[in-house]
């Protein structure tokens, strides 16, 4: 199969999709590709040879390369969840495939992303066969909790941890507002408690565009949500104490990006009631279950520099699974080892 790059066929695939109840992740979506990521992408779709039924379908983001000016890099992200294993394996054949054809392609990661034991583990296995290797910097995480949203809201809320249901009432008691962001004055402060927030963590991550991620929420109220706690001041410009966002992936929600302040000059939670409703609101959508967004072994105070995120998480009471593996293809060629040893170079420069 070729891949083509013409957003709107894509989007008429994605609503085929939805009708055949095929989850699709909320980065894989036109809408998302087309107001969201500053990405360009191809598309590859799997269809049965007989009956012409859609099998398994990818987007597949480009990633140009500074090491080697012209070239790329290709990432398939949350790679194959609820879709047919025959199909997923002709769609990595086809990766791999579109990297001999491309001279310009440099290589292809897959990031695998299946709750199921077994068909992950087919994933995983077909992957091998077909050449790739097992990620050494895997990119996202393999582990997550999984909070099943089927039971009652009531019954929900008591299947988590004392702690967490105090902490998830304590705004409202101290006089804080948790409720969604819909007015992007909000952008700016919400840049303010990112930087904040990964200034704790050491994390490098950069910014999103929040006025945009706002617009698309209010836009695509189904698929994206954002909520805030916000303080007594409210509606002052620095009365937002923390956010958190999610994405709706089909069957399941993803806890996406969150950030908050510790200068307060009180002691609240700020970040429980936000989850809480991120909850809500995923259960409201349909969605079977609720990801935590990736989970580590660490516990605050460990070496671990997330583990406190964690803790936080674990309260939850979600049950931890593992999601998944991350595969490359690079062949060896002048290019590649070329861009390997820029790519050297650079990483002695930074630490020297």
């Amino acid at each position: 199969m070729e891949p083509f790059h013409d957003l709107d066929r894509w989007a008429d695939i994605e609503q085929e999709m939805v009708r055949e109840g095929i989850p699709l992740p909320l980065e894989h979506r036109a809408s998302w590709i087309r107001d969201i990521s500053d990405s360009q992408y191809r598309f590859f779709v799997v269809r049965d040879e007989g009956s012409g039924s859609l099998g398994a379908a990818t987007a597949v983001r480009r990633n140009e390369t500074r090491t080697l000016p012209g070239h790329y890099y290709a990432r398939a992200t949350r790679f194959g969840h609820g879709q047919n294993t025959e199909s997923l394996t002709s769609l990595l054949a086809s990766l791999r495939a579109w990297v001999g054809h491309d001279p310009r392609l440099l290589g292809v990661r897959v990031e695998i992303f299946e709750g199921d034991d077994e068909r992950r583990e087919a994933l995983d296995a077909a992957a091998a066969d077909l050449g790739y290797a097992r990620a050494s910097d895997p990119r996202r995480y393999a582990r997550t909790a999984r909070v099943d949203l089927a039971p009652t809201e009531e019954e929900l809320l008591a299947s988590f941890s004392a702690s967490c249901r105090r902490f998830i009432r304590d705004p409202a008691k101290k006089g804080y507002r948790v409720e969604p962001v819909t007015d992007e004055r909000w952008a700016s402060r919400m840049h303010e408690l990112f930087v904040e927030t990964f200034a704790r963590t050491g994390g490098g991550m950069r910014p999103p565009d929040w006025s945009r991620l706002i617009a698309y929420a209010n836009e695509h109220p189904d698929l994206f949500r954002i909520v805030g706690t916000f303080g007594p001041d409210y509606p002052d410009e620095g009365s937002l104490v923390a956010f958190a966002s999610a994405r709706n992936n089909g069957d399941h929600a993803e806890y996406a990006d969150s950030a908050s302040t510790r200068r307060l000059g009180t002691t609240v939670a700020v970040h429980y009631a936000p989850m809480w409703e991120l909850m809500r609101w995923a259960k409201s959508c349909g969605c079977a279950w609720f990801d935590l967004g990736g989970i580590t072994g660490g516990t605050q105070g460990s070496d671990d520099p997330v583990g406190g995120i964690s803790d936080f998480k674990r309260r939850f009471q979600g049950r931890e699974i593992d999601v998944g593996h991350e595969w490359t293809f690079e062949p060896t060629t002048v290019r590649t080892r070329l861009a390997e040893g820029v790519r050297a170079v650079a990483a002695l420069a930074r630490r020297g």
